[in-house]
């Protein structure tokens, strides 16, 4: 059953809300491996939009408890619709008019405290508040001062400030208020901005990856709110290029792509000066932990990848890492995902462009413990 019969990634196991104690044999600690059964219903984008078009889904995000999907297709016309009965997406709310040429092939949308929707792509940052009458919901829209900034990942502040990070002319992250003013910016040499987290304080915390002399150096830099200042002696060292961050309670989630061999996702203490390692979680059966996500009941999940991108599966934690399930392995690729107020998760594919791939999407529920199997730990 894929990643999810390794002993290794079902850690401290809660069932129906407590801790198991497990009992002895042999001298080893035995407790229930909760594996979830999984319904899955699978579809490529074009069949979602409907056009042929070859469509890439290039981000997701949740408003108002409904996921909402931010696509483009080969001439760089990018959308953002509702997805709804697990398959169908309603017309878009959003819409933007590329070139005529290529894909664009990177974009990112988040949602901020006031339901509104932030959408970072090549050349733009906008703001969009889709209770506006009419089809003009933009509020406002910004070039970034480096032409060639490429955004990854967006992060918002307790005050709906905006910290964006990508790669460009040696700068990796800009930071924005909520009325779209630009105020910031943070740049090292050969540095990319790959991942983005906040703290209950604003305090920032970049996943970066480092080219220097040849070599890769990937790992966590903190900066004060609003992108002030570095924090020179936080700092925590990653194994590879980091693929997503989120924060819960004390302590910052930081999952990377690895190698297959080595560990995927780490915990990092907040508190600490300097940026300790709490926690590193086994990398089982040559997986990769690619994204992750709360849900309304501030539980975390994992998105889990095999390392021939091939198998996925859903891992649910509590606020302290302590796992609660696992979800049957599907047969799917994976590179982000997230959960509507129903439950359901939706995981896109990675894209490859090559002017006629189009990609799937995997609406995935989980259901009820089907395990019934001991794992010794």
């Amino acid at each position: 059953m894929g990643i999810v019969h390794n002993s290794k990634l079902v850690w401290g196991i809660a069932h129906n809300g407590k801790k198991l104690k497990g009992l002895a044999r042999n001298g080893k600690r035995i407790f229930p491996l909760d594996i979830r059964s999984t319904n899955t219903a699978t579809h490529n984008i074009d069949e979602l939009n409907g056009d042929g078009n070859g469509n890439l889904w290039l981000d997701s995000t949740v408003v108002d408890g409904s996921t909402y999907i931010l696509t483009t297709d080969r001439n760089g016309n990018l959308s953002v619709s509702k997805i709804i009965d697990n398959k169908t997406l309603e017309a878009p709310v959003i819409s933007l008019t590329g070139p005529t040429t290529s894909y664009l092939p990177t974009g990112h949308i988040e949602t901020d405290h006031a339901g509104n929707i932030i959408l970072a792509i090549v050349g733009i940052i906008a703001k969009f508040d889709l209770t506006k009458a009419g089809t003009n919901k933009v509020v406002w829209g910004k070039q970034y001062p480096d032409d060639d900034f490429v955004p990854n990942r967006i992060a918002i502040d307790s005050e709906n400030g905006i910290v964006v990070v990508g790669t460009g002319s040696n700068i990796f992250a800009y930071y924005y208020d909520k009325d779209g003013n630009y105020k910031a910016q943070m740049g090292l040499s050969n540095t990319i901005g790959e991942a983005v987290a906040i703290d209950a304080d604003d305090n920032i915390y970049i996943g970066f990856d480092l080219y220097y002399n040849g070599e890769s150096q990937d790992g966590i830099i903190k900066y004060s709110p609003q992108l002030t200042a570095r924090l020179e002696d936080w700092n925590f060292s990653l194994t590879s290029m980091p693929t997503a961050m989120i924060i819960c309670n004390d302590f910052v989630y930081v999952s990377t792509y690895g190698d297959g061999a080595s560990d995927s996702l780490f915990r990092v203490t907040l508190n600490s000066e300097t940026g300790q390692l709490d926690k590193s979680y086994s990398t089982p059966n040559d997986a990769r932990c690619l994204d992750m996500f709360f849900d309304r009941g501030g539980f975390i999940h994992f998105l889990w990848c095999n390392n021939t991108n091939s198998q996925i599966n859903i891992q649910k934690c509590d606020w302290d890492g302590t796992s609660v399930w696992v979800s049957e392995t599907v047969n799917a690729k994976g590179a982000r995902a997230s959960m509507d107020s129903k439950g359901v998760i939706y995981v896109i594919s990675p894209y490859d462009i090559n002017g006629s791939t189009t990609q799937d999407v995997t609406a995935l529920s989980v259901g009820k413990d089907v395990s019934g199997i001991p794992s010794v730990k």
